[in-house]
């Protein structure tokens, strides 16, 4: 939809490439946080099943 057009907009527009690899690096970002905190919440819940089974 709207992110589409624009980015059709900035494909159209003089230093395309430039905002393009800028647009890209931010998608790799948000994807690297959201894979980091990712991991943190696994180690975090298998720390916590390992300290209930230690429990026991």
């Amino acid at each position: 939809g709207l992110i589409f057009a624009s980015l059709m907009w900035v494909i159209s527009s003089s230093g395309s490439m430039m905002l393009l690899t800028v647009y890209g690096g931010y998608l790799c970002i948000l994807r690297a946080q959201r894979y980091m905190q990712r991991q943190k919440q696994l180690e975090a819940q298998n720390e916590s099943a390992a300290s209930e089974t230690i429990k026991d």
